[in-house]
């Protein structure tokens, strides 16, 4: 969206949603002459010719989601070598880009350290870029910590010498369904009240640290909600907590442990949503589990419902993961919003952001809209995901998952395909009649259209290419191959 939207975002949010619905609606009508050629492009040929191509059978669906919580990688290394953490979270998140929190802990014979870092995933590539939320224990000058990929773009943190541990959960479903989050409920007497969370303060073999969502009851124009990072050091003593929400977030909130456990004080009629680092994390969900969804749509721009019935949530928050993709590889952005539910309102706070799209990368409008906390973003693919301290009712990861439409065709039907090399000979298949672009290094080589794609005994559509001399030629060649459904042809290069 055009022009930086307001840091703190209260109930005058709702006059923008109907604003931006309006200025929608007369850009969809205004593109009807486009949506005709849409459907028109994508009507079957009256008659294709068949011709076997041999292809492979086609790869199994993947899930939209999975059936654990997080990703987690451990390592351990001794003085001088860092180590290397490597994780099974990958940075090429596809059409709707992608955005993570990844908390790293550090753990050696003398000190520890703790980092929880935004990443943006960029479309493919290995694209992605690091923001620091906020540091603990003890850092050097030298900025041990780096965020590294391996070549299939696995992230593989590179942190100081010793035991090390990164957890990281994202608004990718198949990245893990966030479910690790427990919430808890302080006492309701009036005045300043404590909770004791029964977490062990102990940073075990590859460090712990905690990042708490904390809010309660306030009166109209009230900031009361935070988010805490809270490391856990050697000893009770060292622990140390900070503040990752933006200064006007009231900080009413503070951490201790005077047995073996961590406790919280606060307001009283507090809620708390815990993301414990500190392993365990995919094991059987905590029962007192904190509520989570992933929802993506392909016209970000279009309001987006991201929970319903908003009057039973009063007095909790959310941290919520938004991102967006506008085709290229390193075109995405993100962003991250810690938002209040209150009985007079909503109120949205933007935590951080990053963006590779030439736009703000605080570029969503969070707001509550009839008795609803509806989401407006970019017009472009858009992903979310939140952790809350909202007690979980809804167990089954997948009916905790919606996605109205495909995030890179915006088509209800699946839309997939296959690419393959066979000596100098380039070809594949796809699911649906439509054109099919090849480029090399950016450079379009070939445009298939629908009524050149071969069709194939099992009912696929195939295509092929034979690469030219120069195609081959030598030194290191990108090949892009592109389903040109209607609506994402506007995303491509010319």
């Amino acid at each position: 969206m055009e022009g930086k939207v307001p840091e703190e975002q209260g109930t005058q949010a709702s006059k923008k949603v109907a604003a931006v619905t309006a200025f929608n609606l007369a850009k969809r009508q205004a593109g009807t002459k486009r949506l005709s050629a849409v459907k028109l492009a994508s009507a079957m040929p009256k008659q294709l010719k068949k011709l076997d191509l041999q292809l492979p059978p086609p790869k199994p669906i993947n899930r939209p989601t999975v059936d654990f919580a997080c990703m987690e990688g451990t390592a351990s290394s001794v003085f001088p070598v860092p180590a290397l953490t490597k994780t099974d979270f990958n940075v090429n998140a596809g059409y709707g880009g992608g955005t993570a929190l990844v908390m790293l802990t550090v753990v050696n014979y003398a000190t520890f350290t703790t980092e929880l870092c935004l990443i943006r995933c960029g479309l493919d590539g290995n694209q992605y870029e690091y923001i620091s939320l906020d540091k603990g224990g003890e850092h050097s000058m030298y900025n041990y910590n780096r965020i590294h990929t391996d070549q299939d773009g696995y992230l593989s943190p590179c942190v100081r010498f010793g035991c090390s541990r990164a957890t990281a959960i994202s608004n990718v479903a198949q990245m893990g369904h966030c479910g690790c989050i427990r919430v808890y409920a302080g006492p309701k007497n009036s005045g300043s009240a404590t909770v004791n969370t029964n977490i062990l303060i102990s940073p075990g073999t590859y460090g712990k640290a905690l990042l708490v969502l904390c809010s309660a009851p306030g009166e109209n124009g009230t900031q009361t909600f935070n988010s805490y990072l809270v490391s856990i050091g050697k000893e009770p003593k060292q622990m140390v907590s900070k503040t990752i929400a933006s200064k006007s977030c009231d900080d009413l909130w503070s951490f201790a442990c005077p047995e073996e456990s961590l406790e919280i004080t606060g307001p009283a009629q507090s809620q708390y949503g815990i993301w414990n680092c500190g392993g365990n994390n995919n094991n059987t969900p905590p029962e007192n589990a904190g509520k989570v969804c992933h929802i993506q749509h392909f016209n970000g721009s279009e309001r987006l419902v991201l929970l319903r019935d908003l009057s039973k949530y009063n007095g909790h928050a959310l941290l919520i993961m938004c991102s967006c993709s506008t085709g290229m590889a390193d075109m995405t952005s993100s962003g991250l919003y810690l938002v209040m539910i209150q009985k007079w309102g909503v109120k949205s706070s933007f935590v951080a952001g990053s963006s590779n799209t030439g736009k703000s990368d605080n570029g969503w409008i969070i707001s509550a809209d009839n008795n609803q906390l509806v989401v407006i973003g970019p017009d472009a693919p858009c992903r979310y995901g939140f952790i809350s301290n909202i007690p979980e009712d809804n167990p089954d990861p997948v009916k905790r998952f919606s996605s109205p439409s495909s995030l890179a065709t915006g088509l209800a039907v699946e839309y997939r395909g296959e690419v393959f090399f066979r000596g100098s000979t380039i070809y594949g298949w796809v699911s649906e009649v439509s054109q099919v672009k090849i480029m090399i290094n950016g450079l379009t080589i070939e445009l298939v259209e629908a009524g050149q794609l071969l069709e194939q005994p099992d009912g696929r559509f195939g295509f092929q290419r034979e690469l030219t001399s120069e195609d081959t030629s030598p030194g290191l060649k990108l090949v892009q191959v592109f389903g040109m459904t209607s609506n994402i042809s506007k995303l491509l290069p010319p």
